[in-house]
């Protein structure tokens, strides 16, 4: 597990660019990479426009400010393969045309403390509303499976922006970035400041599977 930097939250890996070699998208996985990143970054910006309480608008900018370092990107059209985003990206992808999967979601949902846990989900719902979620953490730059989980009567909201709630009437205790994919596109992708995740998100559950007796390891 890695240990990072903090900022506050959430806690973000700044990096250096020296020796890493950027380009713009090529293939595939590139463009997918590249969207995604437009997409949250859009997110983010859109709640700098629209918020009202300078606290919160002060973090979203803070946030803005360094997404793009802690992606290991030079900006948000670059693609850089040694990204742990790009990584991530890349293995889900795989996995997907190997299943014949189409729909999934992807949450972004580090975990801090005294150190920085990098964890993923990667929920897929079938047409009964059962999430089979998948959880991953990434250990010396390489993102491992630790396991799996089922969640029954799983519905996700239609649009992820109406799961956020106001600075600190939300559950989450550091920051999450939900996206939903689909036939190799980005549909959409939010960012959730921490304390913003409405508690009537079903996000919640998600992020709580591996903690349950069910969970397979």
């Amino acid at each position: 597990m890695l240990e990072l930097n903090k900022l506050r939250r959430p806690i973000l890996v700044l990096s250096f660019f020296i020796g890493i070699r950027f380009s713009y998208a090529q293939g595939p996985i590139d463009s997918v990479f590249v969207t995604w990143n437009n997409r949250t970054i859009g997110s983010l910006e859109r709640q700098i426009k629209s918020s009202s309480d300078s606290v919160v608008k002060s973090r979203y900018e803070n946030r803005r400010s360094v997404i793009e370092e802690y992606w290991s990107i030079k900006d948000q059209m670059r693609v850089n393969v040694e990204s742990i985003r790009y990584k991530f990206l890349k293995k889900i992808l795989l996995q997907q045309k190997n299943k014949g999967v189409s729909k999934f979601y992807v949450i972004e949902a580090n975990e801090s403390g005294s150190k920085v846990i990098l964890r993923n989900f990667v929920v897929y719902i079938d047409s009964l509303n059962n999430a089979n979620i998948e959880f991953y953490i990434n250990i010396n730059q390489e993102w491992q499976k630790q396991g799996k989980c089922i969640l029954n009567n799983f519905h996700i909201e239609y649009e992820l922006e109406n799961s956020i709630a106001k600075l600190r009437k939300g559950v989450n205790n550091d920051d999450i970035i939900v996206t939903k994919f689909e036939d190799n596109h980005v549909q959409e992708s939010e960012y959730f400041l921490y304390g913003t995740l409405s508690n009537a998100s079903s996000i919640i559950r998600v992020l709580d599977c591996y903690k349950d007796e069910n969970f397979i390891r």
